[in-house]
């Protein structure tokens, strides 16, 4: 069910910086952030509902006008009841991908307070490429994890009530009615073919070394057309 992110962290500076801009929130106000986009991402965050209200979080909504990032009320569950949209914006079927949820108020992502975070996995890396870069054997996946079908210029609805118990068991050091402040990410999605895409851009595997991948340069995008941008803008 796809209504349905180990603990990374921001680098240092920049959870600091987050901690400083979302920690301000008044009580009883709520802030999600979605991290900056651009238009050759594969894919990108549409949309964020919490209950069936959408939550102006940071997203590009027009040409050059990106939205405030608005506090809203909620209750205690208020993370129980969001769901993101993510949409496929290339070509290319993907198989398996993260997005992260970090909390800026359980840490500043120093070593000595590290912020925590949880990693919403979707799918399976294809086992063609499902090698580590370090040492070229298999790794192991999770056999819970089912497979996924992301269409192209399909949009996935993730429901973070359906991972909120194991949310709670990873920000272990405050209790997760206290949260206040959530930061989407995006991390690394696998096509089915086994080309990825992290922030960073397009990868491809090295056929010579399993496990390592080799950049496809800046402004790369696995489509005909680059995508209209933002998303749905002019439609």
């Amino acid at each position: 069910m796809f209504k349905s992110l180990k603990k990374l962290g921001l680098a240092g500076a920049s959870a600091i910086a987050y901690a400083f801009l979302l920690s301000a929130a008044p009580p009883g106000e709520n802030r999600i952030e979605v991290e900056r986009q651009s238009r050759t991402d594969a894919v990108v965050v549409t949309k964020v509902v919490l209950g069936s209200a959408e939550v102006e979080s940071g997203l590009y909504v027009s040409s050059g006008r990106v939205q405030p990032v608005t506090p809203v009320e909620a209750s205690d569950d208020w993370l129980r009841n969001v769901t993101i949209h993510v949409y496929n914006q290339t070509d290319k079927t993907i198989a398996f991908g993260q997005v992260t949820l970090a909390f800026p108020e359980t840490g500043d992502g120093s070593y000595q307070s590290p912020l925590r975070v949880y990693n919403i996995t979707l799918g399976r890396i294809p086992s063609s490429v499902a090698f580590s870069g370090r040492t070229g054997k298999a790794i192991a996946q999770n056999p819970s994890s089912g497979a996924i079908s992301f269409a192209p210029h399909q949009t996935l609805l993730i429901d973070v009530g359906a991972y909120i118990d194991r949310i709670a068991a990873q920000v272990d050091n405050m209790p997760i009615e206290k949260l206040t402040n959530c930061i989407v990410r995006r991390g690394t999605f696998y096509f089915d073919d086994g080309m990825k895409w992290d922030p960073s851009g397009y990868w491809t595997p090295d056929p010579a070394k399993p496990g390592t991948f080799n950049h496809m340069g800046r402004g790369y995008f696995p489509g005909d057309k680059l995508p209209v941008w933002p998303p749905g803008y002019g439609k």
